[in-house]
Formats: structure tokens, sequence, C-alpha cells
């Protein structure tokens, strides 16, 4: 650890939700800026810039000369971005596979705004990992927006 840090200062970092939420997106995304973090986060620039500084200080996270927050390539750091990152993709496949089992349930819009959300949260991943059952996806999206004009 850079500094000093309590089991229990480690706990309370590790354990607040903005920290989770920045974990997470940079584990999808790689790298990203106070602004970006704060766009994928849906949070306030104190809390983020709390939350990176935080994770600083347990040697999760470092910011790059142009700007940009990555994981550490500490041993610690590097843990955590592989843990976090398989989370994700175990994460995306069941939300891919609720929304494939519900997709008859939702309206054309509600479908769409799955799929939206997915994509724009989750991007980077899917694309390496689960492009194939986005395509599919995106086919019954199509399908569904044509019956319901065909059917107006």
């Amino acid at each position: 650890m850079k500094d000093n840090i309590t089991d229990k200062e480690f706990d309370a970092i590790l354990g607040n939700v903005v920290t989770q939420q920045v974990i997470r997106t940079l584990a999808c995304w790689e790298k990203l800026t106070v602004k970006e973090l704060i766009a994928k986060t849906g949070t306030g620039e104190e809390k983020i810039s709390k939350a990176t500084s935080d994770l600083v200080r347990i040697n999760v996270l470092e910011k790059d000369d142009h700007g940009y927050w990555h994981y550490s390539t500490d041993p610690f750091g590097e843990a955590m971005r592989k843990a976090y990152h398989a989370l994700n993709r175990d994460m995306i496949e069941k939300r891919i596979y609720t929304i494939t089992k519900n997709m008859d349930s939702y309206t054309p819009d509600e479908y769409s705004d799955q799929m939206t959300y997915l994509i724009e949260k989750w991007k980077p991943l899917l694309d390496k990992y689960h492009a194939s059952k986005m395509s599919s996806l995106a086919g019954h999206l199509i399908d569904a927006y044509l019956e319901d004009r065909n059917n107006k």
C-alpha cells in the first residue's frame, strides 16, 4: 500500500458503491478520464475523484500523463483487474440470458432499451466476448419492430 492504511480503511474503500462502479467500469473500458467515468457511472465528479484517490491509496488504480485512469501494474491492481473483468463477463452473460428469456414479453421499445443499456455500459466486453449473441439479439429486435409496425 502507498501509505499505512488500516484494514478498516481498506474494507471501507472496497465496500464503497462508487468505488465498485469505478472498478467495474475500468475493468471493461480499460482507461477513462474523470469525465468519462462520470458519464459511464452516472456519478458526480466529487465522488469519482474520492473513489479514484482511494483506489490509488490501495494500489488498484493509476493515472497516466494524459489524464486517463487505469488499473495499476502493481500485482494487487492486476489481480483486481482480472477478477472484475471475469465478474463483468459473468454479469453480462446473465443479463443477455435474462433478455433472451424474456424477449417475448418486452415491447420493441422495452427490448431496445434493454439492448441500448447493455451496449452503452459494456460495449468493449460485448464486442470481445459476446458479438454473436448481440447479433442474434439485434436480429430479434429488428423482427419485433417490423412485426409491431405491420400490426399497426
